[in-house]
This record gives C-alpha cells, sequence and structure tokens, in this order.
C-alpha cells in the first residue's frame, strides 16, 4: 500500500505533483481532477492509499468537500494542499483528521511534501504508548497520532505502562503525563530508562500545568523531550 491519491483540478499542477512525488520516492501517484473522479476512485480502490494530496478548493466542490471524502478512509491520511490559508481554515483543520496542510507557494514546498508523505508512510511502523490517568487526555493524544499513522497503545496509569512495555518491546515513543497517582511521569521515565536507552525509546513528558521547572525535571529523569498541554 504505497500509493498517494492527487486530488487537484490543475492538470499541469497536478501533473507536477506527480512527477515531484514519483520522482524523488517510491510512491506510486493516481491523479483525480475533480470531487467525481475521486469518489469513483476511493468507492473501489480505498484500500490501495495510504495518503491523499488535495486541493481544497475544486470546481465541483468549493468547500473542502475533497477533504470530507477523504475523512471518510481511515485508512487514508489527508494532506491538504492550498494556495490560501485563513485563521478560521487553519482551525477548521485542527478538528478535523487531517495530518497537514502545505501552502502553494513554491517548489520548496513540493519538496515538503514528499518528506512528509514519507515520514507518515514510515509512521504506520512505529508504536507509540500514551500514558495518562485522564481518559479524555489519552483519547485527545490517541486521536493526533493515529491521524500521523502511529500505532498507539493507551496506559492509564505507570503500573499498566510497564506492563505494555514488557509485552511490546518495539514500542518506540512513550508520552508521559507528570502528574499521576501511585507512579508519577518522572518515576515512570526512571523505571523505563533503567532497559531502555534514549537511542531506543524515545520519551517525552507532558503537562498542564508548571514550565521550566516540570521540564528540567523530565529531563533530569532522562526524558528526550517535554510537551506543555494543550497542544496541537
Amino acid at each position: 500500500m504505497n500509493k498517494v491519491l492527487i486530488i487537484e483540478d490543475s492538470q499541469s499542477f497536478n501533473k507536477l505533483l506527480v512527477h515531484t512525488i514519483e520522482s524523488s520516492s517510491d510512491f506510486e501517484c493516481v491523479a483525480a481532477y475533480s470531487l467525481a473522479e475521486a469518489e469513483a476512485i476511493l468507492s473501489s480502490r480505498a484500500e490501495e492509499f495510504f495518503s491523499a494530496v488535495i486541493d481544497i478548493s475544486l470546481p465541483d466542490a468549493p468547500n473542502g468537500e475533497a477533504v470530507d471524502l477523504v475523512i471518510q478512509h481511515s485508512n487514508i491520511a489527508p494532506v491538504v494542499f492550498t494556495g490560501q490559508l485563513s485563521a478560521s481554515l487553519r482551525e477548521d483543520f485542527v478538528h478535523k483528521r487531517i495530518a497537514d496542510y502545505v501552502l502553494k507557494d513554491g517548489q520548496h514546498n513540493l519538496n515538503y511534501i514528499v518528506g512528509l508523505l514519507q515520514r507518515l508512510y514510515n509512521n504506520a511502523e512505529v508504536k507509540v504508548l500514551v500514558v495518562d490517568d485522564s481518559l479524555t487526555a489519552r483519547n485527545q493524544l490517541k486521536r493526533l497520532l493515529i491521524t500521523q499513522r502511529f500505532r498507539v497503545y493507551l496506559a492509564s496509569s505507570g503500573k499498566e505502562a510497564l506492563e505494555i512495555i514488557d509485552e511490546n518491546p518495539d514500542i518506540r515513543i512513550a508520552l508521559l503525563d507528570c502528574f499521576m497517582e501511585e507512579m508519577d511521569g518522572f518515576q515512570l521515565c526512571s523505571h523505563i530508562r533503567k532497559n531502555y536507552g534514549k537511542d531506543q525509546l524515545v520519551i517525552i513528558g507532558v503537562s498542564s500545568q508548571g514550565g521550566h521547572a516540570i521540564s528540567a525535571r523530565f529531563i533530569k529523569s532522562e526524558a528526550n523531550d517535554f510537551l506543555l498541554k494543550p497542544f496541537q
């Protein structure tokens, strides 16, 4: 499954996208020039695609209907390629299952799309563990990570997290909430580091509280990085 669907009504630009992607990667592109063509392709071949690069405004879909079409297929990571981007449009993307958006403003962005597609393709083999005692926070992170095609595991406590890692030693990234009962994120990080170095399992601490002090404490517990919630 190494195919990319290109949904773009400009024939010249569609061909340029196809050429750039196929000449710089092992991906095969399939071109659609309208919403109707995209619907016909996806109705019979949706399982062949891992991603789709989508023009947000088409003659038969001027309001992003092509994006909504692709979002219906959970195996396909949507990448929006647009000539204009407003604050309201960016906010809309955040709430939809969109892997990324790219502006049409130069060759460098075509190259960015190639790198993005390669990353999305590779992510399907990467296991990520999310550890948070808040169900809402776990589900939010899961949604963001699945949009990037990661394989996601969820744990509600440090104890459960260690059990999952024992069962899945090939987990490569762990996102640890700072404040949890029984075993907090710092203690969990230290436990994980007894068996996994920074190059084996990347640990990222997350918290909605504090700032520099918590970040420093996570780093001293041998985390690779720290993110302050909320984030996109």
